[in-house]
């Protein structure tokens, strides 16, 4: 098998920086990268695996939250959070609030609750509950037999 020649030479990665910065590309990320290099300390190792910074913009720095429960976490958190993150980056990147959104893509990296499927090995079907009910001392008892055959069925 023949080897492929290569028509161009490779690009000097001088000039890719050069033209990222030009493009403005990381004047952009800079912020959001040294959020980054700071963040599991100024929130904590728990925090960060749950959470990770995703963009700053005019001073808002957006936080993608791996489920609504913590995504509640941190907005009762906000004022906590802002004051450690501006002592943790001085005078490096402007911070004036945060903005806490749900990842519902899964990209980011951090850590999600897996989903749980509902067991149902506890549970018999409608004809097997009735003749479990029937069998019983229930008989006079509807509202007992009504909510026993709920627990059983799963209905």
């Amino acid at each position: 098998m023949a080897r492929k020649t290569r028509k161009s030479k490779p690009t000097r990665f001088s000039a890719v920086a050069e033209g990222a910065m030009r493009s403005g590309l990381l004047r952009t990320l800079r912020p959001v990268f040294m959020v980054s290099r700071v963040w599991e300390e100024a929130v904590g190792p728990d925090l960060a695996r749950r959470a990770r910074p995703a963009r700053v913009f005019r001073g808002i720095l957006t936080v993608k939250v791996s489920d609504p429960a913590w995504m509640f976490q941190l907005q009762q958190m906000r004022e906590i959070l802002l004051e450690r993150l501006r002592s943790f980056l001085k005078d490096e990147v402007q911070i004036e609030d945060l903005r806490i959104t749900l990842d519902r893509r899964g990209r980011s990296g951090i850590e999600r609750k897996p989903i749980r499927k509902r067991d149902r090995s506890g549970f018999v079907d409608r004809e097997t509950a009735e003749r479990m009910l029937e069998s019983s001392e229930l008989s006079d008892r509807e509202d007992l037999k009504e909510a026993l055959r709920r627990l059983m069925t799963d209905e």
